[in-house]
């Protein structure tokens, strides 16, 4: 995802996941955003952004090696 952005000069990807998914991709090694926790009916989602750089793809690249 955040090298489609850098292939699309975007630097800011807005996401919107549930709290499942986003512990598995905590553990997957995406960095942490500015994140909002919004409960609609009875799932809880978190609302956030990624910051599209080169520095974010080699942190996620580290994360997946060491863990």
């Amino acid at each position: 995802m955040i090298k489609f952005g850098l292939s699309r000069c975007v630097s800011r990807i807005v996401t919107v996941t549930d709290l499942r998914m986003e512990r598995i991709l905590r553990r997957a090694g995406r960095p942490r955003a500015d994140r909002r926790t919004h409960t609609i009916g009875n799932t809880r989602g978190v609302a956030g952004y990624l910051n599209g750089s080169n520095e974010t793809v080699d942190a996620v690249r580290l994360k997946r090696r060491f863990s």
